[in-house]
């Protein structure tokens, strides 16, 4: 769609001014959808809260307080995604690099996942190759807020009776990964090239059961790249998907 326009010059009389403006067009129906979904994923745990605290205030329910809290903690993350994506654009998005050990990962997943995957009837297993690296160079905060995205998207697309395998090992004498597989329903192949891209997901929030706007991923490839790595994934509808993180040992 072209916008145009109309500007006087002296002595060459009315010229037209053509302007491409598809694009602005895109971004403003984007940040629609954006609006409708954030609002969406806020007003819903903020419903939920409410009502709870409204329960708690006439009698005790066993339960209601770890249903407020993950509610709660719902609406955080939310929060720091959009703080991240803000920071991104900003350029003020920092990376702190740190001698660690990239094994101390695996108790990680486990403290913060094993539960969760268990709730859900999933197998959940992490692997420490041989060839994993003693100590890298890495931000370990960042690191895990990846490995929390990847391993908890797994969990979430991962139907009852599936397994999630984590594999930390190295990739060449160079480089060391991070991969994470699922048995889950897969992502389509026409959807595999904008993964990454932040708010995809909110064009077809309204057909789709799961929660998130989308942002995760695209926060996740911001730090891969930033760590001076790489992520990428492979995945086929109905059998599952890999991400593989690659990062640099030093």
């Amino acid at each position: 769609m072209f916008w145009r326009s109309w500007s006087e010059v002296e002595g060459l009389g009315h010229v037209a001014i053509m302007r491409d403006i598809s694009r602005q067009i895109e971004i403003d129906h984007a940040k629609d959808a954006i609006l409708r979904v954030v609002s969406h994923e806020m007003r819903t745990p903020l419903s939920a809260i409410l009502g709870f605290a409204e329960i708690l205030e006439t009698r005790p329910v066993p339960g209601l307080a770890a249903r407020i809290r993950a509610n709660g903690q719902r609406m955080l993350k939310l929060v720091n995604e959009l703080l991240d994506v803000a920071q991104l654009q900003a350029g003020a998005f920092t990376i702190h690099k740190e001698i660690f050990s990239p094994s101390s990962l695996s108790s990680y997943i486990v403290d913060n996942f094993m539960k969760l995957a268990g709730e859900k009837g999933i197998v959940l297993d992490v692997y420490i190759l041989p060839t994993l690296p003693e100590h890298v160079t890495g931000d370990v905060s960042r690191l895990e807020q990846v490995i929390s995205n990847l391993v908890g998207n797994a969990i979430k697309f991962t139907e009852r009776g599936g397994r999630v395998d984590v594999s930390l090992c190295a990739a060449n004498e160079a480089d060391w990964q991070i991969v994470v597989t699922d048995t889950g329903m897969g992502i389509p192949p026409e959807r595999l090239s904008d993964i990454f891209e932040p708010f995809r997901r909110a064009s077809d929030y309204a057909k789709r059961k799961h929660q998130g706007v989308g942002l995760g991923l695209s926060i996740a490839k911001k730090i891969v790249q930033l760590s001076g790595g790489d992520i990428s994934v492979e995945s086929m509808v109905g059998k599952g998907s890999t991400f593989t993180v690659t990062l640099p040992k030093a």
